[in-house]
């Protein structure tokens, strides 16, 4: 191996670790159930029934 270290490598392959660490991220928030809506929202629906 070189003793020399291409920057390039390294911001490549810290971009592809970050790129699929969102990808990720965003795969697992919406396989999430979604929260129910707030109080303040729920109120108006039921007032109108």
């Amino acid at each position: 191996m070189d003793k020399s270290f291409s920057p390039v490598i390294f911001v490549d392959g810290l971009a592809f670790v970050l790129g699929v660490g969102k990808a990720f991220t965003l795969l697992i928030w919406r396989a999430l159930p979604r929260p129910r809506p707030g109080l303040w929202q729920e109120l108006p629906e039921a007032w109108q029934r």
